[in-house]
């Protein structure tokens, strides 16, 4: 998570007119990052053990 958000934190320094596509980047990072968060909010699920 702090790596989407150093990232997010460059991209904020670079000029926007300079990168193509930049409000997708921007977008992209910011669903990362609440996707992220929500799957460690919600836990981690635990492995079902398999009878053999």
């Amino acid at each position: 998570m702090l790596k989407i958000q150093s990232i997010q934190a460059s991209l904020n320094q670079i000029d926007e007119t300079k990168l193509l596509d930049g409000e997708e980047i921007h977008s992209c990072l910011k669903s990362a990052n609440n996707s992220f968060r929500a799957a460690l909010k919600a836990g981690f699920p635990q492995k079902k053990q398999t009878k053999r």
